[in-house]
């Protein structure tokens, strides 16, 4: 993984110098070359809901030990977060954030000496009245005090300036020392100085990350060493390593697709493009869904569908990880590669699986995997990572639905028809669709409507509550309490014993008709029902139980369907007509 990592680092040109990294920066205090403040700019698309602002490539930056060594209390060089550049913050944070502060000011100070310039910015923070200007700019424009800053004087930035590198790299070396570790690296087999410090990785905090970023290796306790070897020579790597990956994972991560407690990151050998990228269509974004029929995509996902990848990317290959984190810890919930061929033909799979008629009796659209997990609970933040995971590997790996999958799907279904939820969970039939046909590929192929000619009991069933839910708001409309609501729990595990009661209750609502010819109609639907049940179950499975639900649902939504609406109608109309004469 890490090897791949490193490589896709080098490809987006992400290696850089241990002490600089990339930084995404959103303020610029604009200041004149004798110290005058002239505001607080916001950099980036300020329309753009979550504005990182713009990437300064080469910034400098210290290391988590770097910041601690000697017990001083330090702070980045030309760029921080807005509570210590200004600095800001509550009663208790205050202290600490002034010294930090301080320590900003005087590294602008030293490095002045090889950046004449930096000593404007020198000048304006230490000016009461400057600073106090920026405060205020600061609470008018709603700045996020954890949003970087940097300085632009008279209209440059003194971070896009080489000048003081020679500075930074003398700077570093006095706070550590020098790396007498030595080894073989694991990742590239070459031997020189390792780095004992890995840096942090941040963009994982909705996933149960830091803030301040979280680690993938670290060994800061005696109990993680062996051997006598001193912390990342544990794991030996090198410096320009180091840096690779977790830059590759930083800047995969700022992309990546979020599902309950879990990050996607994907990438190829050979960067596609996006109407190319199965992962694209199983992560697209609401927006996209909704414009999936003027999309240039869609010819890519027809493509998906048949298995047939372009003959520009089938050699190409995928790498897929599954991250999450505790604290300052990364926690990595799956490694995966392989062929782009075979990641187009699982997929393709896994839409033809999922595919389900809509509640309105048309086909659904394409569901993304976000939309998956939202018809199956409440709230995506409610979804285990090893629950996520595992459905996930299903729709990328051709596996099997997971069964608490579909306990749930059963879950979200049963509130919807007895009116605890809103909404109608769409897919939560398809992952049911999905788990029956992966169970049995081999039999009678589950369809995305209604199949009059399905062998199961079980199915039929379900057909049979739809048909006697219509008959009895055809008889009584509007009533309070249908039989769908007070007997879809028990029909759907026990119908032996609740379907003699529903009979009853079919032919008296059946007598309340006051149409001779809808009386006929709805005769022949329990007819042609009942004909595929020769006895009813005393018990369901839980692939029985499937079965029924999706028999409920393709029922209803067959008669939702406008063709079926409006022959019901003609025929409405044509018995009053008639009864009329």
């Amino acid at each position: 993984m890490l090897q791949a990592l490193v490589t896709y680092a080098q490809q987006q040109g992400l290696l850089v110098q241990r002490g600089y990294t990339p930084k995404d920066v959103r303020w610029a205090i604009d200041i004149t070359v004798d110290g005058t403040f002239l505001g607080l700019i916001e950099l980036g698309n300020p329309e753009q809901k979550r504005n990182p602002g713009i990437r300064f490539n080469r910034a400098p930056d210290l290391a988590q030990n770097e910041m601690i060594a000697g017990g001083v209390t330090r702070s980045h060089f030309l760029i921080g977060t807005l509570s210590v550049v200004i600095p800001l913050g509550s009663e208790d944070t205050l202290p600490k954030n002034a010294a930090k502060h301080a320590y900003f000011v005087e590294l602008l100070s030293e490095a002045s000496a090889v950046l004449p310039s930096l000593q404007a910015a020198v000048t304006f923070f230490n000016d009461p009245q400057q600073t106090a200007l920026l405060v205020d700019a600061a609470r008018q424009q709603n700045a996020g005090m954890t949003d970087k800053a940097t300085v632009r004087i008279a209209g440059k930035f003194p971070v896009e300036d080489p000048r003081w590198y020679p500075w930074w790299d003398a700077f570093r070396g006095r706070l550590t020392g020098p790396n007498d570790s030595s080894a073989v690296c694991l990742v590239t087999g070459r031997r020189g100085p390792v780095t004992l410090t890995h840096p942090k990785v941040t963009g994982l905090s909705s996933v149960g990350g830091a803030s301040t970023g979280s680690v993938l290796v670290s060994f800061d306790k005696p109990a993680f060493a062996s051997y006598g070897l001193v912390q990342g020579a544990n794991a030996a790597m090198l410096e320009e390593v180091a840096v690779g990956y977790t830059q590759a994972l930083a800047q995969l991560i700022s992309n990546a697709p979020r599902f309950g407690d879990i990050k996607v990151l994907h990438w190829f050998a050979q960067r596609l493009p996006d109407h190319a990228d199965p992962f694209a269509f199983l992560e697209m974004p609401e927006e996209r869904a909704q414009q999936e029929a003027q999309d240039e995509g869609v010819r890519a996902l027809s493509a998906v569908r048949l298995g047939t990848p372009p003959a520009a990317f089938s050699g190409n290959r995928f790498y897929a990880v599954l991250v999450s984190a505790v604290s300052a810890r990364i926690m990595i919930r799956g490694w995966y590669e392989g062929t782009y061929a075979t990641l187009q033909h699982h997929i393709a799979e896994w839409f033809d699986d999922i595919r389900i008629v809509s509640a309105e009796g048309l086909l659904a659209r394409t569901p993304a995997f976000w939309k998956i997990l939202a018809d199956l609970t409440a709230e995506q933040r409610d979804l285990p990572a090893p629950f996520v995971k595992a459905l996930w590997e299903a729709a990328v790996f051709l596996r099997p639905i997971p069964r608490q999958a579909v306990q749930m799907a059963l879950v979200r279904i049963r509130q919807s028809v007895l009116g605890t939820s809103t909404s109608v969970p769409v897919y939560a039939y398809g992952v049911l669709k999905a788990f029956l046909i992966r169970q049995n590929r081999e039999g009678r192929n589950m369809t995305q409507a209604l199949d009059e000619e399905r062998p199961e009991a079980a199915y039929h069933a379900g057909r049979l509550l739809a048909v006697m839910g219509r008959l009895q708001n055809a008889a009584n409309p509007g009533v309070n309490s249908d039989v769908v609501t007070r007997f879809y729990n028990a029909a759907s595990t026990n119908p032996a014993l609740t379907f003699g009661r529903l009979n009853s209750l079919s032919r008296y609502h059946l007598n309340k008709l006051e149409s001779s010819r809808l009386r006929f109609w709805f005769e022949g639907q329990l007819a042609q029902v009942m004909a595929h049940i020769r006895d009813f179950p005393t018990t369901l499975t839980l692939n029985d139980q499937s079965l029924f639900a999706l028999g409920y649902y393709h029922q209803l939504a067959y008669y939702r369907s406008k063709t079926h609406q409006n022959s019901e109608r003609a025929e409405q109309h044509d018995d009053n007509t008639s009864e009329s004469l």
